[in-house]
């Protein structure tokens, strides 16, 4: 029986005014050979044809001040992704539902 991947996610504001998002996957981690060109054009090819999901993501990060990158975890076996953009600072400092964890991000490869 195939083993089903989960996914964990966190976030936390960093002293910089950034939020820092991260991914992390149950998955077979990402090829040492793909990691550098993992977030350009036509870098990885699926079953439903050429992928331009990391390249998008990574386009409209840094169209937004942010940055975006992957590494695999010491375990060798997971990845987590992970990116940084501007907070903007509100009037109104009212929580949300589901805001930050950042027990989980000091756990993420952070960079």
């Amino acid at each position: 029986m195939k083993k089903r991947g989960q996914l964990q996610s966190g976030w936390k504001k960093n002293d910089t005014g950034y939020a820092h998002v991260g991914i992390k996957d149950t998955g077979t981690g990402i090829a040492p050979d793909m990691m550098p060109r993992l977030f350009t054009k036509f870098s990885t090819k699926s079953e439903q044809g050429t992928s331009l999901r990391l390249f998008i993501s990574k386009s409209i990060g840094e169209a937004q001040d942010g940055e975006i990158w992957a590494k695999n975890n010491p375990d060798g076996e997971d990845a987590t992704f992970s990116f940084t953009l501007p907070v903007a600072e509100s009037q109104e400092q009212t929580p949300t539902r589901g805001q930050g964890s950042s027990n989980f991000i000091s756990k993420v490869n952070a960079k």
